[in-house]
């Protein structure tokens, strides 16, 4: 995992974890330190581990706020209605994921979430075909797929009489009723 777009964006996500009064199963803090992998000294980078919070309530920053780091809040739910509920309980909708055996619950709770891409046992893939964007406040518009090319398009007519004007006026007035006057023409 890399790092966070900024040191901004770092600070951000650090502040938003610490004033969350939830349990931190993992994670949590600033990354610093040589990198194991590759020698790399973490501390000249905006590097937040990733962090696990539990029993999160839907009115707590992380739950509430895109934070954009590697935060995942953690929440119980009593049945599929509840988790529909709280999963929806967000203003932001781009992507939810469902893991599960059952397809068919998979396939109906999807269709109920407030989300505009819904993952089913995977995260964040995504055919170049199909459509990616969010709902609510997660965005405007789509990329990829025909609704990204019909977003970049706009359809126009053009109507073209080939008669005569006396004729057009004589003949071809759609809106003439029964001998009534002329709409316009």
């Amino acid at each position: 995992m890399g790092p966070v777009i900024s040191q901004v964006s770092l600070e951000r996500i650090s502040a938003a974890v610490s004033r969350s009064t939830r349990k931190i199963l993992v994670g949590g803090y600033r990354m610093t330190g040589v990198s194991p992998l590759d020698g790399f000294d973490l501390s000249k980078g905006s590097f937040y581990a990733p962090t696990v919070v539990e029993d999160v309530s839907i009115d707590d920053e992380i739950w509430k706020e895109e934070l954009f780091g590697p935060v995942v809040a953690v929440a119980k739910f009593k049945d599929e209605e509840d988790g529909v509920s709280l999963a929806n309980a967000s203003k932001y909708g781009l992507g939810a994921g469902i893991w599960t055996e059952n397809l068919s619950r998979a396939h109906r709770v999807a269709k109920r979430l407030d989300a505009g891409i819904v993952w089913v046992n995977t995260h964040h893939r995504n055919d170049p075909s199909s459509p990616w964007g969010g709902l609510k406040e997660s965005g405007i518009g789509r990329e990829n797929g025909i609704e990204a090319y019909e977003s970049y398009s706009q359809s126009k007519s053009t109507i073209v009489n080939i008669a005569s004007m006396a004729d057009a006026r004589e003949k071809e007035d759609w809106f003439n009723e029964l001998g009534a006057s002329r709409r316009y023409g």
